[in-house]
């Protein structure tokens, strides 16, 4: 089996095959010497999912030893198999992997505060891990695809539309790397022999660690197909158990946790606005600009999160000032940025989002507005975050003594400040234009765009931004 991603099967963790990259193995193996110079990387699946397929060790099998084998693949076992029949194994080698997914611990009693906070600055409560019944946890993006695709292998007529697919499903193995040189040796006229690294018993998880590492180690694939297969391929815990691993081998693992807030969240205004492939989409905003504009919440670094909501967002912590702002700032980056987060932009998808460019389209349409690029997105949190940073230090004080309490009170005040302050300083007229400069990321762009928002909060809405070099494109 070749596991892509694709709409009927969202699981997949493999990119799509490339013509050119089948056609140009296709021409390497009609040359009679040549021979595929990599192993194939195989993953053969755990037993009970492998239908048609065994493994016979020697008698001398010895512990951590290498040991002769002999793999069997039942071809006819496998062919015999029905659509249905091979639905149905599928289905509960999916249904599996649900009920083993671990319920996910309470916000309160999560223990990742100890990657900063020492074992002693912990209480009991805090280290003990509390269990929750699986109807009331909240569900993770990647176990919901699964369900859904669950349901519908139960669906005769989904099943027959993708027998295809289920037929790919069923397979007692998958190919972690060389699809394209199978591929491409498989429309050649000549027997091809290949050299087979085989992983037995491998989980879902673990060929999805595995064609990650060799491939994001070997030819760096982009981070967003990344991002993509740990929030749509796996299930929340699945991606805990291999997230060390991620992580010492030098993935990005934390740009899924700002993705699932930024595109996954349904409260986010940039829900499936984010461009996770990796062709040009002008409908959907840049990954890596939306990386960038998560981080300044999530880091918690700017002034007016660290001096301003982070010293008043936890009263119930209490202790040491070092030992406070440690344990802040971890509550903070584990659960609450993106509540802040969704919160401003929510204000300003209200603003907005309702008003028309001068062609008719939404100021909420990225291919359309100049609110949407995201130079400007950017610049105008970057903005919003120094307008609330000057606010006398009394703006952020709370009369909550509990930790929910606060943070309700603090949101509730960053939501009216950005009404008021975003309104006034940008009135929607300001983005409906289209404006003459184009490249606003780099140089005399970047520059003119900053002026051009200063001006904007110091007039309080009132520059002539119609004169600017921004507007008029004559940078500056």
């Amino acid at each position: 089996a070749i596991p892509r991603r694709s709409e009927a099967h969202l699981l997949g963790f493999q990119r799509a095959g490339e013509s050119s990259r089948i056609d140009a193995a296709r021409e390497f193996f009609s040359i009679s010497t040549n021979q595929s110079p990599t192993s194939l990387i195989l993953g053969l699946h755990p037993e009970g999912l492998n239908s048609g397929l065994s493994i016979e060790f020697s008698d001398t099998r010895e512990r951590n030893e290498p040991t002769p084998c002999t793999l069997i693949v039942d071809v006819d076992a496998i062919e015999a198999a029905t659509t249905e029949e091979r639905a149905e194994r599928v289905r509960q080698g999916l249904l599996s992997r649900l009920q083993a997914d671990s319920p996910r611990p309470s916000d309160e009693d999560t223990e990742s505060d100890d990657d900063i906070l020492d074992d002693d600055d912990l209480s009991a409560d805090e280290v003990a891990m509390q269990e929750e019944p699986i109807e009331d946890r909240e569900v993770e993006l990647g176990e919901s695809v699964l369900a859904k695709l669950a349901d519908l292998l139960k669906d005769p007529q989904w099943v027959s539309n993708y027998s295809d697919l289920v037929g790919d499903l069923a397979k007692p193995a998958t190919i972690i790397d060389g699809q394209h040189r199978v591929l491409g040796a498989a429309q050649c006229e000549r027997g091809i022999p290949f050299n087979v690294c085989a992983l037995i018993n491998c989980s879902w998880p673990e060929q999805v660690f595995q064609f990650t590492v060799v491939n994001y180690t070997a030819t760096g694939i982009p981070d967003q197909f990344i991002t993509a297969n740990a929030a749509l391929s796996l299930t929340g815990s699945e991606l805990r158990g291999i997230e060390a691993r991620l992580v010492q081998a030098g993935v990005k693992v934390v740009e899924y946790e700002l993705m699932k807030v930024v595109n996954f969240d349904q409260r986010s205004p940039f829900l499936n606005l984010v461009n996770l492939t990796e062709a040009r989409r002008p409908e959907l905003i840049g990954y890596k600009s939306m990386v960038r504009l998560a981080k300044a919440w999530q880091t918690g670094k700017a002034d007016a999160i660290a001096s301003g909501i982070l010293d008043n967002l936890y009263p119930e912590n209490i202790g040491s000032r070092r030992h406070v702002r440690r344990r802040n700032l971890a509550q903070w980056q584990r659960a609450d940025w993106g509540d802040f987060f969704i919160a401003f932009w929510r204000v300003v998808h209200d603003i907005y989002a309702g008003k028309k460019t001068s062609s008719g389209h939404s100021l909420w349409d990225p291919e359309h507005s100049q609110l949407m690029i995201a130079a400007v997105l950017i610049q105008l949190q970057s903005t919003f975050l120094e307008m609330l940073a000057v606010q006398a230090s009394s703006f952020f004080d709370i009369n909550s003594e509990t930790n929910e309490a606060a943070k309700e009170e603090l949101l509730d005040r960053v939501r009216i400040f950005a009404r008021s302050r975003i309104k006034e300083a940008f009135p929607p007229k300001f983005f409906e234009e289209r404006w003459g400069t184009k490249s606003l990321s780099t140089g005399a762009g970047k520059r003119d765009l900053e002026d051009v928002f200063s001006r904007m909060v110091k007039s309080r809405g009132k520059f002539q931004y119609a004169k600017s070099s921004l507007v008029q494109g004559k940078a500056s």
